[in-house]
């Protein structure tokens, strides 16, 4: 009778302990909840970009005369009605991280430095009217003519970050050298077109443009970026960046979803990497 009591009692022992126990079927259960995404990431990226462009048309009424001639000996008043259209814009490129520390309390000047290659489309339409100066029984001349450009885009460009504080998101301020080449161009005529300012971009222009995009970390050395790039100075022009057509003129600005990603740095047998501590951190072992 005793050895069945003891023997009842180591049962009912090995059931509780089986009981209690759950089997580990996932890697959690066997190395806990830390977070697995901790790869180590190196100096070099990647972007790429999409989104709409859009053209601001500026009003042109220094370009209108009170008097102007058909050739026919009839006068009249020229007006002059101008809008953008949106179209769109693309980019990709390769990114370079600094290694070095910043020698200010804010960190460094430049955080990434970004070499790239893009696509983008501008549209317009350029309407004028003549009317009889003289108020005379004379109909209207009007004329209306379509506005496109598609350019070939290389930039490099400057940032610097700024983390807004407990959270993962920063602010992305670039300064660059945009060059353009137009490869596609509207047709350089309409009917019922005369004008003395009519004026045309070249083919090959160079201009400075500043960009401002609000980051979102994603995982670890990826993050989506929107931005907006605007020309601040033409080096053709020597002042704002401006597309011209006939007698009207643009201001482009494109908008842009920028997908930004940082390669994996080979990982040493002694390596180990550590947290993230900002949106978009130094990689691991720089000074």
């Amino acid at each position: 009778m005793k050895k069945a009591l003891i023997l009842l009692s180591l049962l009912a022992i090995v059931f509780t302990v089986d009981a209690q126990y759950k089997p580990k079927k996932k890697r959690k259960d066997f190395f806990g909840t830390e977070k697995l995404n901790n790869r180590q990431i190196g100096n070099w990226g990647m972007h790429l970009g999409a989104g709409p462009s859009f053209s601001l048309a500026s009003d042109n009424k220094s370009q209108v005369e009170e008097n102007l001639s058909d050739g026919t000996g009839n006068f009249y008043t020229y007006e002059i009605d101008q809008k953008g259209k949106t179209s769109g814009n693309v980019s990709l490129g390769i990114n370079y991280y600094s290694k070095k520390a910043g020698w200010f309390s804010f960190g460094r000047i430049i955080d990434y430095y970004e070499l790239g290659a893009g696509f983008n489309y501008y549209r317009g339409i350029e309407q004028t009217t003549m009317s009889d100066a003289a108020n005379r029984d004379i109909p209207d001349i009007t004329g209306e003519g379509d506005y496109f450009a598609g350019l070939v885009s290389g930039r490099f460009s400057i940032h610097k970050i700024l983390p807004i504080t407990n959270t993962k998101m920063f602010l992305d301020n670039g300064l660059g050298v945009h060059a353009e080449y137009n490869i596609l161009k509207a047709d350089a005529a309409y009917s019922n077109f005369i004008s003395t300012y009519a004026k045309y971009s070249p083919d090959f222009t160079t201009q400075i443009n500043y960009s401002l995009g609000l980051g979102f970390q994603l995982k670890r050395g990826s993050y989506l970026v929107p931005s907006v790039f605007v020309p601040v100075f033409s080096v053709q022009e020597l002042g704002k960046q401006a597309v011209y057509w006939f007698d009207s003129k643009y201001y482009p600005i494109n908008v842009q979803i920028r997908w930004l990603y940082r390669f994996s740095r080979a990982k040493g047998k002694t390596n180990c990497t550590t947290p993230d501590k900002s949106p978009i951190p130094a990689p691991e072992g720089s000074k």
